[in-house]
């Protein structure tokens, strides 16, 4: 009877100890996600910062977007002139690039629809915002021109991530 007891209290002792575990171990899981949209938040008003900048002169050209200013202004100047320039988009585009790594990231655990959608618009908007990046020297060289505006980020990705955010909390 005494080793059935013992036995019965071994192991109530060990899944409660496996109890506390997962508890701690889904509290970290939970706080890790939030971790990575708050960051996510960060990366996207470090963003908005940046494209304001570059939306203010004297990196703006009449009627075009940021790159094809860009692109403008070296032709017309050289590259050296507009090294400032070329040091924001760069920096647009690490954030891109951030943004895109902590969408992957996340997506698996997204809690919300509007999450998943906008973030699946934000993978075809970050694909597309990189490919006008990476050609951007390729059209200098030749001397060609981007052939439609830049597209800009989704509109409802920074309040998806947002509420994304609530509902992990």
């Amino acid at each position: 009877m005494t080793d059935l007891k013992s036995t019965s209290i071994g192991v109530s002792v060990i899944a409660m100890l496996l109890s506390i575990w997962a508890l701690h171990h889904s509290n970290k899981v939970v706080s890790n996600h939030i971790d990575v949209m708050r960051h996510m938040q960060s990366v996207l008003m470090e963003r908005a910062l940046e494209q304001a900048t570059l939306q203010q002169p004297p990196y703006t050209e009449p009627n075009l977007d940021v790159m094809g200013s860009y692109l403008a202004k070296i032709r017309r100047d050289g590259l050296p002139k507009h090294a400032a320039m070329k040091q924001h988009l760069d920096a647009l585009a690490a954030n891109t690039t951030a943004l895109q790594t902590l969408v992957d990231l996340y997506e698996p655990q997204a809690i919300t629809a509007q999450y998943t959608a906008e973030a699946k618009k934000f993978r075809s908007y970050a694909a597309a915002w990189t490919d006008r990046w990476n050609s951007l020297m390729e059209l200098f060289l030749v001397g060609g021109n981007y052939p439609a505006a830049e597209m800009p980020i989704p509109e409802g990705f920074e309040a998806a991530v947002s509420a994304e955010l609530a509902a992990a909390q």
